[in-house]
């Protein structure tokens, strides 16, 4: 990959572009800590309530939708 530039290339038969950032450019990204899903051996008894996990995918959707973000990520 050459900084600054896009690189795509195939991934199981899915095309994938990737910004790798020149030296010394800022960039921009959405960081979400914890989200409250249902599911898995881990319950969260507000997530129906609060709809995080369709607020959450709206929210990276509505990020991504530009060209203004340059990553994403979920921790914890």
């Amino acid at each position: 990959m050459e900084p600054g530039k896009a690189t795509a290339f195939s991934i199981n038969g899915t095309n994938v572009t990737i910004n790798y950032p020149a030296s010394g450019v800022g960039t921009r990204g959405v960081v979400i800590a914890d989200p409250c899903f249902e599911g898995g051996a881990v319950g969260c008894p507000f997530a129906r309530t609060f709809q995080t996990f369709e607020r959450s995918t709206a929210l990276i959707n509505a990020a991504l939708a530009g060209e203004d973000v340059d990553y994403w990520m979920i921790l914890g």
